[in-house]
């Protein structure tokens, strides 16, 4: 009989264990934290920059310089997508939603990092939400999103808390645009400045011209040789107009001389009477 009981009470031990065995096997509890969560959001994230992309290629075409789609694509895949300091809130206990919060950065392409420091104008672009730039990166100190939990307990999709609230991918892709294009973007900056240096160049000798002309011509005769001599030292100061004018100098030597002299004859032109006023 002893040993008869000792058989059941064993077997009952051995039944309660396999029973409960499951628990010690299930899955790792669904938080934002989990590795495969983590991949969830960074994957939406640049998903959703490399959607952004392709539609702005569709749309405006001229922004790729003729460059491949594709190169631009290759770009944002390169760029790190880092989710730090993650915490989780449970909608409810049962439920298989999350909310989370996390530090994103995004790691600046080594491209940009020069371009940005001379085109401050441009960082706009790429750290809007309340985006700091730290340490050749981006990073948004709590950036909450949400999870979702498929029935397979295996798949998870990444959504945004609120509609809208994508500005980490549309930054990814302007730091993409950003790196491509930045010897274009350069090119377009130093054309724009030439012109500006030009146009004012123009209206001040301009208006320089036109004030000597109504000056009498006697004192016209009398300062003659006294402004030629100041053509001959602002060519020497400044660099020739013939040189400015030359698509053979070099684009930032041209606009170095065009502004140069903008300022010497508008100085010129206060000293013969002119209204202080009209710089260009």
């Amino acid at each position: 009989m002893r040993a008869k009981h000792c058989f059941l009470v064993l077997s009952t031990l051995l039944l309660s264990f396999n029973a409960t065995a499951g628990l010690f096997d299930s899955a790792p509890e669904f938080k934002c934290g989990r590795e495969d969560a983590i991949a969830a959001m960074q994957s939406k994230i640049r998903d959703d920059a490399m959607s952004k992309l392709q539609e702005t290629y569709l749309a405006t075409p001229s922004q790729f310089y003729g460059k491949p789609l594709k190169s631009y694509l290759e770009k944002a895949q390169q760029i790190t997508i880092q989710l730090e300091n993650v915490t989780t809130t449970p909608f409810d206990k049962n439920d298989s939603n999350r909310s989370c919060t996390a530090k994103v950065t995004l790691t600046m392409p080594t491209e940009i990092l020069g371009f940005i420091a001379s085109y401050p104008q441009k960082l706009g672009g790429i750290n809007q939400g309340g985006g700091k730039v730290l340490n050749n990166s981006v990073q948004w100190e709590k950036f909450v999103y949400l999870l979702s939990l498929a029935d397979n307990g295996k798949d998870i999709s990444a959504s945004y808390e609120y509609s809208g609230r994508d500005y980490i991918s549309q930054s990814l892709a302007a730091m993409t645009m950003l790196a491509m294009n930045k010897s274009e973007l350069e090119k377009a900056d130093l054309d724009n400045k030439l012109n500006n240096a030009i146009f004012a160049y123009s209206e001040n000798d301009g208006q320089l011209n036109n004030l000597w002309k109504s000056l009498p011509e006697s004192v016209r005769a009398s300062m003659k040789k006294e402004q030629n001599l100041w053509i001959n030292e602002k060519a020497k100061r400044c660099g020739k107009i013939s040189d400015a004018s030359s698509t053979a100098t070099p684009v930032e030597t041209r606009i170095k001389i065009y502004q140069c002299q903008s300022e010497r004859t508008f100085e010129r032109f206060i000293y013969l009477g002119g209204d202080e006023e009209r710089q260009y």
